[in-house]
């Protein structure tokens, strides 16, 4: 649940090439996750749906930025994929 919130927060955060996506922006996803995760946690022990004990409440940046990595690989692969599809329609 807070890993798509935070892939969806640092989609804009891209760093593209000649060649395309090449990643994200490690260190401008960590600054904005760092002001976003609390919030966020904040407003699901409002709506009750975390409590202090739950391992919503104990997620962290470093956790956010892993499975964002594995989101943005993920990602990556299927444009990949993407691409060859349409390189092969083409031809």
């Amino acid at each position: 649940m807070l890993a798509v919130r935070a892939f969806r927060a640092c989609n804009t955060q891209w760093r593209v090439g000649m060649a395309g996506a090449t990643g994200l922006d490690g260190a401008a996803c960590a600054g904005l996750l760092e002001r976003l995760l609390p919030k966020w946690q904040r407003e699901l022990k409002k709506r009750k749906l975390a409590n202090e004990d739950d391992a919503l409440m104990q997620y962290t940046v470093a956790d956010a930025l892993e499975d964002l990595h594995v989101l943005e690989c993920a990602t990556l692969e299927a444009w990949g994929e993407r691409r060859e599809t349409e390189r092969g329609e083409q031809a």
